[in-house]
Parts: structure tokens; C-alpha cells; sequence
């Protein structure tokens, strides 16, 4: 119920906070509520005899990395699709949503067949960081060339930088998840695989 509730509050102030204001009454309550609910969700597990979050899943340093690396990479790659979606529409003139959809594809083949491709070759001979360290060296300068884009930019300099941040995901998602699966006790498989997607 905590973390339910720490989420949630959470949630509804990075969404909400733009729109009601970040020092309206409404997003300072729903953030101090938040922060004190996941404050008692860890006072609460620390004490409890069978907790839903051990304590001791994160001394694992695998587990941790690949927690902290999901966090960053998701919260920019997910965060670009949004962008994506509003640049073309509202500022590269693409007047229907599937249009827009479709000059999605340098990003969305290349998180498709990256993976067949070079996860799995550079994850045998590297390890599962290798992947990692790859995705991140090609992803993002891609995510700086977005920084180049306005209303006149041309298509394919969008398209270069989406087509890498594709690599990226392909590279780096795979081996996350096998890292946070792997790095925790088989018994807390599922739990290692929830808190990387709650991250």
C-alpha cells in the first residue's frame, strides 16, 4: 500500500506539475505525501520479517548498476519518444499521427534488429556490460544531435539521431534485464525484474 501510494503521488507530480504549477498547493501535498510514504515503505521493510523489497537485493553491485542504468536510460529513451511524437507533429509540420508514426522507423527497426544483430555477438565475447558501454557510446551522441533540431531542420538529421538512440535500446535493454535478473538470488528473480520496472 506505501509503495502503491509513494508511486502514485509521485507520478502525479512530475505529470501534473507543469499544469497546476510547481508550488501549487496540490503538487507540494501530493510530493510531501509521496516522499513520506516511500520513507515508511523502507522503515516498514527494514522491519518486516518478509518484506516485498529486501534490503539486501541491492548490496548486490550487478543489480544495482543495471537498476541505476535502467532508471537513466529509460527516463531519456521513453521520455524522446514523447518529444518525438510532439516535434513532428507540431514542429516539423506532420499533419496526421500516422505520418509522424512512420518516420518513427529509423528508431524503432533499429531497437528491433539490434539485438539479432550485436547484443547477443558483443554480450558473448564482452560480458553483459559490453553491450551496455557500446549502446551508451552510440546512444548518446544521438541524443545530442537532437539538441541540433528545430522547426527547419531537415528530416534526416532526426532520423540519424533516432536511428542511433535505436541502437542504443537494442544494445542496452536486453542486457538490463538479463543483468537484473541474473545478479539476484533465483528466489528474487521476479522481485529484481519488479524493481527494475518500477525504476
Amino acid at each position: 500500500l506505501l509503495a502503491v501510494v509513494g508511486l502514485a503521488a509521485l507520478c502525479f507530480t512530475l505529470i501534473e506539475g507543469p499544469s497546476y504549477g510547481w508550488d501549487s498547493p496540490a503538487i507540494l501535498l501530493t510530493t510531501g505525501a509521496g516522499l513520506a510514504a516511500v520513507a515508511a515503505f523502507v522503515m516498514v521493510e527494514r522491519r518486516g520479517r518478509a518484506p516485498m523489497l529486501p534490503g539486501g537485493l541491492f548490496s548486490h553491485r550487478a543489480f544495482s548498476v543495471a537498476v541505476s542504468v535502467g532508471l537513466v536510460f529509460q527516463f531519456v529513451y521513453f521520455g524522446a519518444l514523447f518529444i518525438f511524437a510532439l516535434y513532428l507533429q507540431e514542429e516539423h509540420g506532420q499533419s496526421t499521427a500516422l505520418t509522424a508514426g512512420v518516420m518513427f522507423l529509423p528508431l524503432t527497426v533499429c531497437t528491433a534488429i539490434t539485438p539479432m544483430l550485436l547484443t547477443n555477438r558483443i554480450a558473448a565475447r564482452h560480458g553483459l556490460r559490453g553491450p551496455m558501454v557500446v549502446g551508451a557510446v552510440l546512444g548518446i551522441p544521438g541524443c545530442l544531435l537532437v539538441l541540433l533540431c528545430d522547426a527547419s531542420s531537415p528530416y534526416w538529421l532526426l532520423g540519424v539521431a533516432m536511428g542511433l538512440q535505436g541502437l542504443w535500446s537494442g544494445l542496452t535493454l536486453p542486457p538490463i534485464a538479463s543483468l537484473a535478473v541474473t545478479s539476484t538470488p533465483p528466489e528474487l528473480a521476479g522481485t529484481g525484474s519488479g524493481v527494475l520496472n518500477a525504476a
